[in-house]
């Protein structure tokens, strides 16, 4: 697809004030490459023809064509393999904590996130005509277009997967089960805000970027940033920055045959012994009992 400058973070709703289409916008849809990670937001990827897998928390799912599959915010996820014919349609969103409360998961029909639904032909047709808008963006209201048809896309593939509004909420009742809460509780952080620093510590593990560079990047002094994580996390930025690259971690010991040297350099770590030191300070083992013991990546 040719490269299209617009972010596309608008807001659908009160209900979703975020969406993400960068990738659909801008990126080859024929692959689907990524190093391990989770996100803030909500991702959505439907498959439109060919097949393909990905690893989300340690479950292998296996997509054909016709079929999505909804990631859930802070899964750790990872594709593992794409056919030729492979094509996707890839949105990213998020539910404002405000209102999530009228929103529920319909758990009675087996339908949660990080598991596969078919998708019925209108909706893989609206797909397909949106990429083919973003192709031709000199088309008369393309923007218009594509975004009515993410609007729609989204709405009926969030029906898909057994979301719908709780009436009990409207009249002031809390539902029972099944409530769609987005990461961290702080009102203090915009939406926006929370991309910026989930996205930064997804790859902050290999770039050596600093707490310095993330409170330039929220444009806030380091004293606010800490305030800021307190409230999303529970966690200063040194103990974000371990429990990622403890994850991570966990993750090349359990799926991989990557030798300890190997996995300390991948995870950010000056040398093996300071790799050492912090995973038996988190797990209360060496890297190496963990990888015997037989332990699962989460």
């Amino acid at each position: 697809m040719k490269k299209n400058t617009n972010n596309w973070e608008q807001p659908l709703s009160k209900y979703i004030p975020y969406i993400e289409c960068n990738e659909l916008l801008g990126g080859d849809l024929h692959v689907w490459n990524s190093a391990r990670h989770n996100n803030a937001c909500y991702e959505l990827h439907i498959v439109l023809s060919g097949t393909c897998s990905v690893d989300i928390d340690g479950r292998q799912l296996t997509l054909n064509a016709g079929q999505a599959v909804l990631i859930a915010p802070m899964s750790y996820h990872i594709p593992t393999g794409f056919s030729e014919d492979f094509l996707r349609f890839p949105i990213g969103f998020l539910f404002d904590k405000d209102y999530s409360d009228i929103f529920i998961i319909n758990q009675n029909a087996g339908i949660t996130t990080n598991c596969i639904v078919d998708v019925p032909e209108d909706i893989l047709s609206l797909c397909r005509l949106t990429i083919n808008e973003a192709i031709n963006p000199e088309n008369a209201f393309c923007e218009e277009l594509i975004t009515a048809n993410i609007s729609g896309i989204l709405i009926k593939s969030l029906r898909l997967f057994g979301l719908k509004k709780d009436p009990s909420s409207l009249h002031g009742k809390k539902p029972l089960q099944g409530k769609i809460i987005t990461p961290g509780k702080s009102k203090n952080v915009s939406i926006n805000e929370r991309v910026i620093i989930d996205d930064f510590f997804e790859k902050a593990i290999t770039n050596r970027s600093s707490q310095k560079d993330l409170a330039l990047s929220l444009h806030c002094s380091e004293r606010q940033l800490s305030r800021k994580l307190y409230e999303l996390y529970g966690l200063s930025y040194r103990e974000k920055m371990t429990q990622t690259r403890s994850d991570m971690a966990k993750y090349l010991l359990s799926n991989t045959d990557k030798s300890i040297d190997e996995i300390s350099a991948l995870t950010g770590y000056s040398d093996e012994s300071a790799f050492y030191h912090s995973f038996r300070n988190c797990l209360g083992m060496s890297p190496g009992e963990y990888r015997s013991s037989g332990n699962g990546n989460k």
